[in-house]
């Protein structure tokens, strides 16, 4: 009730977050970058991560290391 979503919706928001300034500091590839963010299977990740910010993860990082 406090954050006006469901508890684990709620949780993926943080996750997706974290995986976000991870692969944007460009040091982290896509695997450490989900696993950091406490995501398990690298392609749950990548649907939830396109699903929360309309971008693929890869595409993150590819434009973090090009700037």
């Amino acid at each position: 009730d406090e954050v006006g979503v469901a508890p684990y919706q709620y949780l993926l928001r943080v996750r997706v977050a974290r995986a976000t300034e991870l692969l944007e500091g460009g040091r982290a590839s896509v695997t450490e970058a989900a696993f950091g963010a406490g995501f398990g299977d690298l392609g749950r990740f990548a649907r939830t991560y396109k699903r929360h910010t309309g971008r693929l993860p890869t595409e993150v990082l590819r434009a973090a290391r090009s700037a």
